[in-house]
């Protein structure tokens, strides 16, 4: 099984979960989809990113469809992408764990949505 397989049954727990008609508004634009393979499994996890301020020289970027952190160095004027900035760690609002073989998922957390503000995250898009 592949990610994109993974992400699918993992996104069909989600929204059994979660009806798309009921979802925050704030969703599709501020959550973010990965996963990682964790024996013989797909471990899919949906994560929002808390605001932050930006430094001098920050910016937001476009790269494949995501946003990312960048700045430019100012040694070397070469632009560098900010990977993670200690302190801001990314909140996992669902987790899922898909097993390969049998596409069997197990949620392994969910987080109530429906009352949190939005506009504490960063949008993806």
């Amino acid at each position: 099984m592949d990610f994109s397989a993974a992400k699918q049954f993992a996104l069909e727990s989600f929204f059994a979960l979660h009806p798309r008609e009921h979802l925050p508004e704030w969703v599709e634009r501020c959550v973010t989809i990965g996963g990682r393979r964790a024996s013989g499994s797909w471990l899919i996890e949906l994560t929002v990113n808390p605001r932050v301020r930006l430094k001098e020289g920050e910016f937001w970027e476009m790269r494949n469809g995501r946003k990312v952190l960048a700045k430019i160095d100012v040694c070397s004027g070469q632009k560098r992408i900010i990977i993670h900035r200690s302190g801001v760690c990314p909140i996992v609002l669902f987790s899922a764990l898909i097993d390969s073989s049998t596409a069997a998922v197990r949620v392994e957390m969910d987080s109530d949505i429906a009352d949190m503000d939005g506009g504490l995250y960063e949008s993806v898009g």
